[in-house]
């Protein structure tokens, strides 16, 4: 994740996963039902990173990071 003084947005650093963010995305999306966003959307300087909007009740932040893990684990294997 990159850190960041103020905000409800979290880009969170893939390169590590894939050279694919849009297909990571669209993994986590079909697998567990989160939406994130490719940071390509935002611009060339967004590859790699997915966007997650976390300006929500905490009982939805924590389900949807564990969302989040559940697809990123499930990518992995």
């Amino acid at each position: 994740m990159v850190p960041a003084k103020a905000t409800y947005l979290l880009w969170i650093d893939c390169r590590n996963i894939t050279e694919n963010a849009e297909e990571l995305a669209e993994y986590i999306r079909r697998e567990t039902g989160l939406y994130l966003c490719a940071g390509t959307e935002y611009g060339k300087s967004g590859e790699g990173f997915l966007r997650m909007n976390i300006a929500c009740r905490r009982e939805t932040m924590m389900e949807g990071l564990q969302r989040l893990k559940e697809g990123f684990d499930l990518f992995i294997l």
